[in-house]
């Protein structure tokens, strides 16, 4: 599935390759999970602005 989301015209830079990493592994400190969960909330909000953007475009 994310294979398929990432070859999306509208996906974020290397979007595919940076989610798996985050579903590879997410940490074993709190120091590590913290990174995977702001990494997490980046990519999902570079998400959200493609869908927005995308549209946009189709109104």
């Amino acid at each position: 599935m994310i294979t398929s989301a990432a070859r999306l015209p509208s996906a974020p830079e290397r979007f595919g390759e940076r989610a798996q990493a985050l579903l590879a592994r997410v940490g074993g400190t709190p120091e590590e999970i913290g990174r995977t969960l702001d990494a997490a909330a980046e990519l999902v909000a570079e998400v959200r602005a493609a869908c927005e953007g995308s549209q946009r475009s189709d109104v």
